[in-house]
């Protein structure tokens, strides 16, 4: 076996977002009569003392990587996500970085095995929707495409009696184009929450198996906007990370394509909101709005900005605001839900954040005897003794 080049571990742990101090915790590095546990970690960083298997098994598990890391890449593993279009605040942390990027090669791995299956299959079939207007740069082109291939009836998404629903129904037509979306909450505990704040969406588009994340930690009026947006990244044949906030031209492109699919311009004259109108009355006024279309307060306000009816420091007030209320509601519910000993058990949940499309495929393959248990964990993001629960 090759030695470990020091740098490598260094290397792991900047990019996991941890600093000498955490970093050490989570490996399990105790202080001695000589040296503290940061100061052991400096250590084997820098050469001077050789990692145990152990302390290289809890390394890789305390940076979520693989640990052929360590012994066996000539170069660092480089992040290949495609275009990250986020502006990320200073409030993100490092290591709240580094849980986006071990989230996103979680899911390359699971799109890989996925991939592959697909290929080894006869009648396995490229999109043609992947990349198909790529040069496209108008909004209602992209939309009407998109629905037109979708089948997507407004009436029918808004019909749903609540967002879940009504996010269900846009999910399942997605996904039946043959596109796996996939929501995303935690790296297999509270302790690794996935901020929106650091990561909203994603793409990772191929033309056989692509992949679309949604943070779940948002609120689910949020979802159906950024799954439409992250569909026309699809559209453009784009990989890329998409943020909370837009500023970048691509990505204020794929968020009117998608809010307009939602709600036509045509509709925004019966909201009753211009730039005179108080900020608590237009607040009432977007509320049974989106209430009606059943889509997010955010979403009608970024409708009425870019119609030119809200400034834009308005809008980003609203915005904010509509962030606050939701984390708000979230954290009285979560305690309700304590109280009453109501919370859904983990798999209900996990089945909702896999998706049907992929439990389906999973199901199918390892009942064909494609795929051994061990891979069916990997491709579902759970563990493999937890497969059996999953897929039936």
């Amino acid at each position: 076996m090759p030695d470990i080049e020091p740098e490598k571990l260094r290397w792991a742990r900047v990019t996991a977002g941890l600093d000498h101090e955490v970093a050490a915790r989570r490996i399990g590095l105790r202080s001695t009569k000589n040296l503290s546990g940061p100061d052991r970690l400096r250590a084997l960083e820098s050469g001077e003392v050789a990692p145990t298997r152990r302390q290289l098994s809890n390394m890789a598990n305390a940076y979520r990587r693989h640990i052929v890391n360590f012994h066996y890449a000539e170069i660092f593993e480089e992040e290949n996500y495609g275009e990250d279009y986020r502006r990320l605040p200073q409030s993100v942390s490092k290591a709240d970085r580094g849980l986006v990027d071990a989230m996103l090669r979680s899911v390359r791995i699971r799109q890989g095995i996925v991939k592959a299956c697909l290929e080894e299959e006869d009648d396995a079939r490229k999109l043609p929707f992947v990349g198909s207007m790529n040069e496209c740069m108008n909004p209602e082109l992209l939309d009407d495409s998109i629905q037109h291939t979708l089948g997507f009836v407004r009436e029918e998404f808004r019909n749903r009696k609540t967002l879940r629903k009504a996010f269900a129904y846009l999910r399942t037509q997605v996904e039946e184009l043959g596109v796996f979306v996939i929501l995303a909450d935690h790296l297999g505990n509270w302790r690794s929450t996935i901020p929106v704040e650091a990561f909203r969406g994603a793409v990772l588009a191929d033309d056989v198996a692509p992949f679309i994340i949604i943070n779940a930690n948002d609120s689910p009026g949020a979802w159906s906007f950024t799954l439409l947006h992250e569909l026309v990244h699809l559209w453009k044949g784009r990989t890329c990370v998409s943020g909370p906030v837009s500023e970048i031209d691509i990505e204020k492109l794929c968020d009117d394509a998608a809010s307009r699919l939602l709600v036509d311009e045509s509709e925004l004259e019966s909201v009753g909101i211009d730039h005179t109108v108080p900020l608590p009355q237009a607040t009432s006024r977007i509320s049974a709005f989106a209430s009606k279309c059943n889509v997010s307060r955010t979403l009608v306000a970024y409708r009425l900005h870019r119609a030119g009816r809200w400034g834009y420091d308005r809008y980003q007030e609203f915005r904010r605001t509509c962030r606050r209320d939701y984390l708000n509601h979230r954290s009285k519910q979560r305690q309700l839900g304590k109280e009453m000993d109501s919370q859904p058990g983990y798999f209900v949940v996990r089945k909702h954040r896999i998706g049907e499309a992929l439990i389906q495929l999973v199901r199918r393959l390892v009942h064909e005897g494609r795929l051994s248990r061990a891979k069916a964990g990997k491709a579902l993001g759970v563990k493999a003794i937890n497969v059996h629960r999953i897929i039936n």
